[in-house]
Parts: structure tokens; sequence; C-alpha cells
């Protein structure tokens, strides 16, 4: 596959996807199906996961791709994302809190959007699903579809912060940002 094809399927350069596997391949873990049968290779659950994070196509068509059952494929990407979620999360998604950090990006955002004292760009994103059979109301947002919501701050990098992920679609900004870790944050 040519490197633009790559990154058009995987949304991520090729050279960030072998990264991305040297940092999380160590801590996926491997299945065992009985004896002498071979389990998922790491590689095969790094690929599938992140096509189906790219592209949202169905488990089945998934499973057809990669080589897997859907089931098998719904066990990959929980323990994909679980790596990615412990891995990365308190690794690299860090709110500034020392002087030096803070004058850092705020200096950023006033030489970027000529914006002072400014630390911080916060939004939200309703990421769309299928209705859920429990409280489907709940999900339901104000834009007329299913979601879940994921609020996201940033830097004058566009490096993120901070997330908050999960609330139903139909909650309201105010109330995921004073129950998320942001609102605890003392600047």
């Amino acid at each position: 596959m040519q490197d633009f094809e790559f990154k058009r399927h995987f949304r991520l350069t090729r050279s960030t996807f072998e990264w991305l596997c040297c940092e999380i391949i160590p801590h996926l873990r491997r299945e065992i199906t009985g004896p002498g049968i071979v389990g998922l290779a790491w590689e095969q659950k790094v690929d599938a996961s992140l096509w189906f994070l790219a592209t949202g196509e169905c488990f089945r068509s998934i499973g057809n791709r990669f080589g897997m059952g859907e089931s098998t494929f719904s066990y990959a990407l929980r323990d994909f994302i679980n790596v990615i979620v412990t891995k990365f999360l308190a690794e690299k998604i860090v709110f500034p809190n020392t002087e030096s950090e803070i004058n850092e990006i705020t200096s950023g955002f006033k030489g970027t959007g000529r914006i002072p004292n400014v630390i911080e760009a916060i939004d939200g994103s309703h990421i769309p699903i299928k209705a859920p059979h429990l409280f489907p109301v709940d999900y339901f947002n104000r834009k007329g579809f299913y979601s879940i919501v994921l609020q996201a701050v940033v830097d004058h990098k566009k490096s993120f912060l901070d997330i908050c992920v999960g609330w139903p679609g139909s909650t309201h900004d105010s109330r995921i940002l004073v129950n998320s870790n942001l609102f605890l944050i003392k600047i």
C-alpha cells in the first residue's frame, strides 16, 4: 500500500503507525485459544482497531478484512482501546502544572491568536452512536441524532491537555465541564 493510501485508510502516517505499534504492542494481551492454536498477532489487533476507528466500518466487514470473527474483533478492539487509554491518558494528556508550562502556552496563544492570558481552548463534539437499549432518550442530542459527548481541551499547538468522554448526547456542556477533571484543576 502506498504511503498516501495508507494515510487515507488509517488516518495517520506509516511512521506514526509504526511508533504506535512499538508503544502499545508490549501491553496487548495475547489470547491463548487452545493447545496448538495461535491467537491473533498483535499487529493484526492494531491494524483492525485503527481501521475501525478511522472508518467506522462494521465489525463483520473488519473481521473479513483482517481474518477474524466479529466477537474476536470485539475483544481485540476492547484490548486495544484499554491499552491506549491506560498507556497514553496519564502519560500524554497532561494539563500544565508549572508556571513555565503555563507561560509557554499563554505566549503561544498570544502569538498565534493575539489573545492574551489564554491557557486552553475547550470544545465538545458529539460522537454518533446507535440508539442504546437502555435510556435511549438520554443519548438523543439537540442536533437530532444519538451520541456520546467528547469534551476536549487543547493548547496553542493543538496538543490535548484534557479529555472527558462518555456522557449521553443530551447532557448539557456545563454539566460535563463541572463533572470533568478539568473543573477540579486549580491554576
